[in-house]
């Protein structure tokens, strides 16, 4: 995977992570990252358990200063975490309940 595709991967997937439309991928790095195994994809901390390392492009969705990141796992091309700047995460809130 390169990071055009990666990029092209997050925006398939970020309807499903609830990021609006006018947020525009910026950029795709790759990274090692950690994950615990078995940890759903949500935007918190993961629970306790067993980390595991992993290569996976972040690309970053921005909205003035607002941002999402997805992160896509280079082996698999599966969405493997998500975190989101704590005003984006307020802002896509107040979007969704009215």
């Amino acid at each position: 995977m390169n990071a055009r595709e990666a990029v092209a991967v997050a925006e398939a997937a970020a309807p499903e992570f609830g990021i609006p439309d006018h947020f525009a991928a910026q950029d795709a790095e790759l990274r090692i990252v950690e994950l615990v195994a078995g940890a759903p994809i949500v935007d918190q901390l993961p629970p306790p358990g067993p980390v595991f390392d992993r290569k996976a492009w972040v690309v970053q969705f921005a909205a003035d200063i607002l941002w999402v990141e997805l992160t896509v796992d280079d082996a698999t091309s599966r969405i493997v975490r998500v975190r989101r700047s704590r005003n984006a995460a307020l802002d896509i809130e107040a979007r969704s309940h009215g």
